[in-house]
């Protein structure tokens, strides 16, 4: 809503002039000149004195201060009786710190089942009947709020932090002595100090960098990039260091996701050669966000070619940054490893998982499938006569996946076999979830590499069912970890996270390069609807230790038929030889609304991560589908107020920069036929980060919620 102006006039004389009206002479006496001499000096003086006063106070903030109109704040209570209509409210953007929940009836959240786990809500007033949170994770964010009251709240099994040091907290069922980060309990000073690594967190980490040139180094800026953080005070660093010298800096960081997490950063010459290098140790990161890991490892176990054992395995995944990995033996049942026995392996608790499958084949030279999620051993000796069922083929050893609840994976379906027979055999083939394109030492340049893509997208042409892409180092030896992986959102670190991350498709391939993609509100792997006319806002960031060279956004036409492939490049970036190592961008798409299509992102960089070839990322698909009404609720546009400015990060979060923030400081544009609210959370603690909660609502009722990150850069003084 805009702000009303009032406009104040000097008053009118209540006396008018009337005709004929003598208006009575006032006789001057006039001033020697001397004395208007003396008058002009002391005006002047006076003058310059009242100027110096208020220039001191513009330049100290207070002026500033005093004459600003801070925004007003308005809290609410909102009745809630049962624990959908509490849902509504805790999820709601416009909900925050100060507000009041009045429950007017006894009500349990279960945050694994309502919130996947891990719920960041602002720290609210409740009053009523008991609410009871249970089993995860809940942080809860203080405001501008001086007082909160939490006395029908209890948390039952779950992990709960509140970061509100400038709010006393009345909580009577938890007792002084527990660990909760307010300034006050019950009126009782308690610990403030907080230390949680999710995303939103605010804290430092140290980041070495080397002098890797040949000489002394004065005043050179090294770029940062890491797809986990937000650098709070700007992503470069500049250097003064001797020939061969390094040093470890602090840098301050917002997380945007969870993972495991690190910071690289280079710097060049003007000839174009690396003079500086910069790197973190990994840090584990909780909550939701991109986890990278190996889908498709087996142990010596399996045979056929120089494999390591299963400690081997797991310590050189968790060494490569992963934290995940999909484990399967070939006709042969993995051995079962417990939680401490894998926390052992990596150094660490809780930040690694092992996720077992299913492989079938009986010998290299034939297909093989996996599976997970499931029990089933099917037959693998596909063309064998089984009688009241006929010929056996791949798709019954699919269909008995599939039957059990599996999710079936294609691995390596083009490598190491006859292509024409491959190929023929996977025409066939239905309701597999995936496949691997890129794995081991597959070159983006190789036969089976092209005919791997092209099968790939002529399955998803076709239209018949979408199929997702997977890349594995396809373990052979500890060398081989991490040369190829997939990186994909999950809510937590879980095994039903790894398998709902699977089958949503929110994932990418890579051998070096990280690729974040949306079009619209479809994330990698979704879809939206579109209608006559419609935009859609696509936004790709990438970034890698090694300059990028090229960026193509893909889009194919679904015509049906599997050799009818319609492709054109709608955007392409190429930033060969400027060794950029990082980039974000955005460009406003006209949707194409006369067919369905999906559209991808292809990344090539200099180099990947193990050997000469060169790096390649790609996202999988985004779908768009024809509708009657706008189905897409996303926004076109953010718009910056003038104190104000709008960033995007490595992984394509959006974040504000500025000074004096609050929810007019930026404003957003949609599609016309949608509504948009923009919140503010002013978050007062030092260890999570203020944001802004931006709903919209498209014209056939879906609702999309981005949130983003606040970074106020006022101090109290002028800059």
């Amino acid at each position: 809503m805009a702000e009303e102006k009032t406009t104040f006039h000097r008053d009118e004389s209540l006396q008018a002039d009337k005709p004929g009206t003598e208006k009575p002479i006032v006789k001057k006496e006039k001033k020697s000149k001397k004395k208007k001499n003396k008058d002009w000096i002391a005006f002047l003086v006076l003058f310059i004195g009242l100027a110096c006063a208020v220039a001191a106070l513009f330049f100290s903030g207070f002026f500033n201060r005093f004459f600003e109109q801070p925004e007003q704040e308005y809290y609410y209570t909102y009745d809630v009786n049962n624990s959908e209509t509490l849902m509504k409210y805790l999820t709601h953007g416009s909900l925050k710190a100060g507000d009041t929940l009045n429950a007017t009836a006894p009500i349990t959240i279960d945050v694994d089942k309502e919130f996947n786990g891990f719920a960041e809500l602002p720290l609210v007033n409740w009053t009523g009947s008991n609410v009871t949170f249970e089993n995860g994770t809940v942080i809860l964010l203080g405001g501008n709020s001086k007082e909160a009251d939490m006395s029908p709240i209890s948390f039952r099994n779950t992990d709960a932090y509140i970061d509100a040091p400038n709010t006393a907290l009345t909580w009577t069922n938890v007792s002084d002595e527990s660990k909760v980060n307010v300034a006050t309990l019950n009126g009782v000073e308690h610990l403030k100090d907080l230390r949680l690594v999710m995303p939103g967190a605010v804290f430092e980490t140290p980041v070495t960098l080397r002098n890797v040139g040949t000489g002394a180094l004065t005043g050179v800026p090294v770029k940062l990039s890491s797809p986990n953080y937000i650098f709070v005070d700007g992503d470069t660093l500049t250097v003064d260091m001797e020939a061969g010298a390094s040093t470890t800096v602090n840098v301050k960081v917002i997380a945007t996701q969870a993972g495991r997490a690190k910071i690289t950063g280079v710097a060049y010459d003007n000839a174009g050669n690396q003079i500086v290098e910069a790197e973190s140790d990994y840090l584990s990161i909780a909550g939701p966000g991109y986890y990278a890991g190996e889908p498709h490892a087996n142990t010596e176990l399996s045979g056929h070619g120089k494999r390591g054992t299963f400690s081997e395995l797991v310590t050189q995944s968790y060494k490569s940054g992963f934290s995940w990995l999909g484990y399967y033996e070939v006709e042969v049942d993995p051995e079962e490893y417990t939680e401490g026995q894998i926390d052992s392996l990596t150094s660490s608790h809780g930040d690694f998982i092992v996720i077992p499958g299913v492989e079938t084949g009986t010998e290299l030279k034939a297909h093989h499938l996996v599976a997970f999620n499931t029990d089933a051993h099917p037959l693998s000796e596909y063309g064998k006569w089984i009688d009241d069922h006929g010929y056996w083929v791949m798709q019954d050893a699919v269909d008995e996946f599939v039957a059990d609840g599996g999710i079936v994976v294609l691995p390596h379906f083009f490598g190491a076999y006859d292509l024409t027979e491959s190929i023929a055999m996977f025409r066939s083939l239905r309701d597999e979830t995936a496949m691997e394109l890129f794995y081991n030492d597959l070159e983006i340049d190789s036969m089976s590499y092209r005919v791997t893509v092209n099968v790939w997208n002529n399955v998803n042409v076709r239209g018949q069912q979408k199929l997702y892409a997977l890349g594995s180092s396809w373990y052979i030896d500890p060398e081989t970890i991490g040369n190829r992986y997939t990186k994909g959102y999950m809510t937590s670190l879980s095994e039903q996270s790894f398998y709902d991350m699977l089958t949503s498709g929110n994932y990418f391939v890579t051998n070096g390069p990280e690729v974040y993609f949306t079009l619209g509100s479809g994330q990698m792997g979704g879809d939206i609807s579109v209608a006559e006319g419609d935009k859609a806002l696509c936004k790709v960031a990438v970034s890698d230790d090694c300059p990028i060279q090229t960026i193509t956004v893909l889009r194919y036409v679904i015509t049906g038929v599997m050799d009818n492939e319609i492709k054109d490049e709608v955007w392409s970036v190429d930033l060969t030889g400027q060794n950029v190592t990082s980039y974000q961008g955005t460009v406003l798409l006209d949707m194409k609304t006369d067919e369905d299509c999906f559209y991808r992102v292809e990344v090539v960089t200099e180099k990947g991560n193990r050997g000469t070839d060169r790096g390649l990322a790609f996202s999988n698909p985004i779908w768009t589908y024809r509708g009657d009404k706008t189905g897409d609720a996303m926004f076109t546009e953010i718009t910056p107020a003038e104190n104000a400015e709008i960033k995007i990060s490595d992984d394509g979060t959006y974040y504000v920069v500025g000074e004096k923030l609050k929810s007019s400081s930026i404003s957003v544009t949609a599609d016309e036929s949608s509504m948009v609210f923009v919140d503010y959370h002013k978050v007062t603690g030092n260890n999570f980060a203020s944001y802004y909660t931006v709903r919209i609502i498209a014209e056939d009722g879906t609702i999309h919620t981005e949130k983003i990150y606040a970074i106020d850069t006022y101090t109290g003084k002028k800059k």
